[in-house]
Protein backbone atom coordinates (compact mmCIF):
# COMPACT_ATOMS: atom_id res chain seq x y z
CA UNK A 1 0.00 0.00 0.00
CA UNK A 2 1.12 3.31 -0.86
CA UNK A 3 2.72 5.43 1.93
CA UNK A 4 0.68 8.71 0.58
CA UNK A 5 -2.40 7.51 0.32
CA UNK A 6 -4.64 8.23 3.03
CA UNK A 7 -6.74 5.32 4.88
CA UNK A 8 -10.43 5.48 3.96
CA UNK A 9 -12.68 6.32 7.26
CA UNK A 10 -16.05 4.58 7.98
CA UNK A 11 -17.40 8.72 8.32
CA UNK A 12 -16.19 9.66 5.15
CA UNK A 13 -17.85 10.25 1.90
CA UNK A 14 -15.62 8.61 -1.31
CA UNK A 15 -16.72 9.78 -4.46
CA UNK A 16 -17.81 6.37 -5.64
CA UNK A 17 -20.69 7.10 -2.73
CA UNK A 18 -21.85 10.00 -4.75
CA UNK A 19 -24.49 9.56 -7.53
CA UNK A 20 -23.40 11.23 -10.89
CA UNK A 21 -24.38 10.35 -14.57
CA UNK A 22 -28.02 11.59 -16.18
CA UNK A 23 -29.11 7.85 -16.36
CA UNK A 24 -28.81 6.88 -13.21
CA UNK A 25 -30.37 9.97 -12.05
CA UNK A 26 -33.09 9.86 -14.38
CA UNK A 27 -33.75 6.24 -13.49
CA UNK A 28 -34.13 7.42 -9.54
CA UNK A 29 -36.77 10.54 -10.58
CA UNK A 30 -38.55 8.41 -13.29
CA UNK A 31 -38.82 4.94 -11.12
CA UNK A 32 -38.09 5.93 -7.96
CA UNK A 33 -40.57 6.52 -4.64
CA UNK A 34 -39.69 9.62 -2.38
CA UNK A 35 -41.66 11.38 0.47
CA UNK A 36 -40.92 14.71 2.35
CA UNK A 37 -38.89 15.09 5.72
CA UNK A 38 -39.63 19.04 6.42
CA UNK A 39 -37.15 20.86 3.94
CA UNK A 40 -36.04 17.12 2.35
CA UNK A 41 -37.39 15.18 -0.37
CA UNK A 42 -35.60 12.18 -0.35
CA UNK A 43 -36.34 10.38 -3.42
CA UNK A 44 -35.16 6.65 -3.62
CA UNK A 45 -34.63 3.67 -6.10
CA UNK A 46 -33.73 -0.05 -4.37
CA UNK A 47 -31.47 -1.20 -7.70
CA UNK A 48 -31.15 -4.77 -6.04
CA UNK A 49 -33.16 -7.60 -5.42
CA UNK A 50 -34.61 -6.92 -2.37
CA UNK A 51 -34.37 -10.64 -0.67
CA UNK A 52 -30.46 -10.84 -1.83
CA UNK A 53 -30.29 -10.88 2.32
CA UNK A 54 -31.30 -14.87 1.89
CA UNK A 55 -29.32 -16.13 -1.09
CA UNK A 56 -26.34 -17.69 0.57
CA UNK A 57 -23.65 -16.04 -2.43
CA UNK A 58 -24.97 -12.05 -1.54
CA UNK A 59 -25.05 -12.80 2.80
CA UNK A 60 -21.71 -11.04 2.98
CA UNK A 61 -22.14 -8.33 0.76
CA UNK A 62 -22.26 -5.01 2.31
CA UNK A 63 -25.17 -2.91 1.19
CA UNK A 64 -24.22 0.11 -1.30
CA UNK A 65 -25.91 3.35 -1.19
CA UNK A 66 -25.27 6.01 -3.42
CA UNK A 67 -26.38 9.53 -2.67
CA UNK A 68 -26.53 12.59 -4.77
CA UNK A 69 -27.37 16.19 -3.49
CA UNK A 70 -30.06 18.34 -5.26
CA UNK A 71 -30.87 22.08 -4.92
CA UNK A 72 -32.66 23.44 -7.62
CA UNK A 73 -32.10 27.20 -9.48
CA UNK A 74 -35.03 28.28 -8.02
CA UNK A 75 -33.84 28.35 -4.33
CA UNK A 76 -31.70 31.50 -4.71
CA UNK A 77 -28.53 32.27 -6.15
CA UNK A 78 -25.15 29.59 -6.61
CA UNK A 79 -23.78 30.73 -3.19
CA UNK A 80 -26.35 30.26 -1.28
CA UNK A 81 -27.43 26.76 -3.92
CA UNK A 82 -23.96 25.44 -2.98
CA UNK A 83 -23.93 26.42 0.50
CA UNK A 84 -27.39 24.15 0.95
CA UNK A 85 -25.55 21.52 -1.11
CA UNK A 86 -22.69 21.80 1.54
CA UNK A 87 -24.76 21.38 4.28
CA UNK A 88 -26.61 18.62 3.20
CA UNK A 89 -23.67 16.24 1.57
CA UNK A 90 -21.92 17.03 5.57
CA UNK A 91 -25.38 15.87 7.15
CA UNK A 92 -25.46 12.59 5.29
CA UNK A 93 -21.54 11.85 5.93
CA UNK A 94 -21.69 12.31 9.18
CA UNK A 95 -24.44 9.89 9.53
CA UNK A 96 -23.88 7.45 6.85
CA UNK A 97 -21.98 4.84 8.16
CA UNK A 98 -24.87 4.23 10.69
CA UNK A 99 -27.42 4.39 7.95
CA UNK A 100 -25.69 1.46 5.81
CA UNK A 101 -25.01 -0.38 8.95
CA UNK A 102 -28.57 -1.23 9.28
CA UNK A 103 -29.93 -1.85 5.14
CA UNK A 104 -29.96 -5.62 4.39
CA UNK A 105 -26.91 -7.22 3.13
CA UNK A 106 -26.54 -7.02 -0.92
CA UNK A 107 -28.45 -4.72 -1.51
CA UNK A 108 -28.02 -1.28 -3.41
CA UNK A 109 -30.06 1.68 -3.23
CA UNK A 110 -30.08 4.73 -5.07
CA UNK A 111 -31.34 7.55 -2.67
CA UNK A 112 -31.11 11.85 -3.54
CA UNK A 113 -31.48 14.64 -0.89
CA UNK A 114 -33.57 17.50 -2.64
CA UNK A 115 -33.61 20.34 -0.89
CA UNK A 116 -37.23 21.98 -1.36
CA UNK A 117 -38.68 24.91 0.45
CA UNK A 118 -41.80 27.44 -0.19
CA UNK A 119 -41.13 30.32 -3.02
CA UNK A 120 -41.13 33.18 -0.25
CA UNK A 121 -38.26 31.40 1.45
CA UNK A 122 -36.23 30.75 -1.01
CA UNK A 123 -34.15 34.29 -0.99
CA UNK A 124 -33.16 33.93 2.60
CA UNK A 125 -29.98 33.26 4.28
CA UNK A 126 -29.27 29.19 4.39
CA UNK A 127 -30.82 27.51 7.05
CA UNK A 128 -28.43 26.84 10.22
CA UNK A 129 -26.64 23.12 10.02
CA UNK A 130 -28.51 21.74 12.94
CA UNK A 131 -31.83 22.20 11.63
CA UNK A 132 -30.63 20.28 8.15
CA UNK A 133 -28.93 17.75 9.68
CA UNK A 134 -31.97 17.12 11.47
CA UNK A 135 -33.99 17.26 8.44
CA UNK A 136 -31.36 14.81 6.61
CA UNK A 137 -31.39 12.49 9.79
CA UNK A 138 -35.11 11.69 10.71
CA UNK A 139 -35.34 11.52 6.48
CA UNK A 140 -33.01 8.66 6.88
CA UNK A 141 -34.50 7.07 9.25
CA UNK A 142 -37.90 6.79 7.31
CA UNK A 143 -36.09 5.80 4.81
CA UNK A 144 -34.65 3.09 6.42
CA UNK A 145 -38.28 1.64 8.23
CA UNK A 146 -39.66 2.17 4.58
CA UNK A 147 -36.55 -0.25 2.85
CA UNK A 148 -36.54 -2.42 5.86
CA UNK A 149 -40.71 -3.17 5.29
CA UNK A 150 -40.14 -3.63 1.51
CA UNK A 151 -37.79 -6.20 1.84
CA UNK A 152 -39.88 -8.07 4.24
CA UNK A 153 -42.66 -7.82 2.72
CA UNK A 154 -43.13 -11.52 1.01
CA UNK A 155 -40.53 -13.18 2.69
CA UNK A 156 -41.15 -15.11 6.13
CA UNK A 157 -41.09 -12.99 9.66
CA UNK A 158 -37.47 -12.87 11.09
CA UNK A 159 -36.94 -12.86 14.36
CA UNK A 160 -34.39 -10.40 15.80
CA UNK A 161 -32.91 -10.76 19.12
CA UNK A 162 -31.04 -8.67 21.45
Amino acid sequence: MDSQQPLPSPAGLPRAAILRGKEPIRALFQEGKGFRQGNVVVKYRIVTPLNSGSLPETTGLQPTVIAGFIVRKGNGGAIRRNRIRRLLRESYRLIRHRFLQGLPPGITLHLALLWSVPKEQSFLPPPPFADVQNDVRRGLERLHRKVMKESNEGNEPTITGD
